[in-house]
């Protein structure tokens, strides 16, 4: 599943049978001190749901810069597994 905002995680749950979801929305707390931003920064986050992928991308928002949150884009490579049809 793809889904602009990470906090989707709060509405999805085993029952959903969501292997991934991909989100951004974030910016990876565009600013950061000590590792602690105002929002979650990116990463592979596993929630009983599933995988959470978060992106940092690379934009900012209101504040025309970012301080130790980098910026990233993702390449995902989906592969079939051998036991598909």
């Amino acid at each position: 599943m793809i889904s602009h905002n990470p906090d989707i995680k709060y509405k999805l749950n085993k029952t959903h049978n969501i292997a991934y979801t991909v989100s951004g929305h974030t910016h990876g707390g565009q600013i950061r001190m000590f590792g602690f931003g105002i929002r979650e920064a990116g990463g592979v986050k596993k929630h009983p749901f599933g995988t959470l992928i978060i992106s940092n991308g690379y934009g900012t928002t209101q504040f025309p810069f970012r301080l130790a949150a980098r910026p990233d884009a993702l390449v995902l490579v989906l592969k079939r597994s051998k036991d598909s049809p």
